[in-house]
């Protein structure tokens, strides 16, 4: 799924993340987007590709099952790292 709920409002959005965790529940999917936080939420792994020349990055995910909230301290944690991580990947 690439960038699936990029369009949607923050309340729509997050409804979405949660419908699309249950309903894909078990299967394996590839979700791309530019979202840290959504990436925390969502992701069983969490990988960044980035650079010049590009490399890939594994990030660590936080504990618990997916969706996890958006207001968990290990997903905004995360979220903080993952930013982190692009703002650094996307400097000269």
């Amino acid at each position: 799924m690439e960038e699936p709920f990029s369009a949607l409002d923050s309340v729509t959005r997050a409804r979405m993340q949660d419908l699309a965790a249950e309903t894909l529940h078990g299967r394996t999917v590839v979700l791309i987007t530019h979202d840290p936080l959504e990436a925390c939420r969502l992701g069983q792994a969490v990988l960044l590709m980035a650079g010049d020349p590009v490399r890939v990055e594994a990030i660590e995910v936080p504990a618990g099952a997916v969706p996890r909230a958006a207001d968990d301290d290990g997903v905004l944690h995360a979220q903080g790292v993952l930013l982190r991580r692009m703002l650094d990947a996307a400097r000269p």
